[in-house]
């Protein structure tokens, strides 16, 4: 008996962390110094040559303008250019002969009255141009008008009527909210059963195949075979002595001595 390794399926439960991310965005007051530009159109008193009388008085409403400039970042395709040289050659051709016209009669030439001898080139500069993204910054105005009602009181030969426009540059603390960010991290635990292999060991016979000898008596048909008879003659040297009487033996026989 051996034991070989033998692997069995079972299940078992794997977990894994896995970190998700977690983000709020919050907006927060941020303040900035931005410029502003005002216009307004005044107005004017334009009195004539009448008999001033008492003043009258009336609500105006002058035209008052803030324009500011926006600035966004945008993208763009930008063309990139450069001057190259392109070079162009003609070919330089005379006239062939009357004698040499029959001999060329059979040339896969396009025109056999004529032969090229040499090239004339000339070069002159192209501009050549490719588009490539980049991010530009634009500047928007922003113009916002309102009107400004103005109570006047003047004499009753005098007119109020729009002036020219007067504008200046102002600088305004403006408050915008900017977003703001916050991420973490969470940690989460995720578990499934998952099939694995198990070995072990399991005992099994381990046989080996051995020759063994088998002998069987059989029989067979019987046949003459012939085999030398070897004979032992004995005898004492005392004995040959005395000179006994020797029998001879009679042929049916063998005589033997000891």
């Amino acid at each position: 008996m051996t034991y070989i390794t033998d692997y069995q399926s079972s299940t078992e439960e794997k977990c894994e962390t896995t970190f998700k991310k977690n983000c709020h965005i919050t907006f927060r007051p941020m303040p900035f110094n931005e410029t502003v530009r005002v216009c307004h159109n005044p107005l004017v008193r334009t009195c004539n040559n009448d008999t001033q009388g008492p003043d009258i008085c009336n609500t105006y409403y002058e035209t008052n303008c803030e324009t500011s400039y926006k600035t966004y970042e945008v993208e763009q395709d930008e063309p990139i250019c450069k001057m190259e040289l392109m070079k162009k050659c003609d070919n330089v051709t005379i006239n062939v002969p009357d004698e040499l016209r029959a001999a060329r009669q059979g040339d896969d030439t396009e025109n056999p009255n004529v032969v090229t001898v040499d090239q004339k080139c000339e070069e002159w500069p192209v501009q050549t141009c490719k588009l490539e993204k980049r991010k530009v910054k634009k500047v928007h105005p922003d113009t916002a008008c309102k009107k400004i009602p103005r109570e006047v009181c003047v004499p009753n030969n005098c007119v109020m009527a729009p002036g020219e426009e007067v504008c200046r540059d102002e600088s305004r603390m403006q408050v915008q909210n900017v977003p703001q960010e916050e991420c973490e991290l969470q940690p989460e635990e995720t578990c499934h059963m998952e099939a694995v292999l198990v070995p072990r060991l399991v005992p099994q016979p381990n046989c080996v195949k051995v020759p063994k000898e088998i002998c069987v008596n059989s029989k067979t048909n019987p046949r003459v075979v012939k085999k030398p008879v070897i004979k032992d003659w004995c005898y004492r040297p005392s004995e040959l002595k005395e000179t006994p009487e020797i029998i001879p033996p009679t042929p049916d026989e063998p005589s033997f001595l000891f």
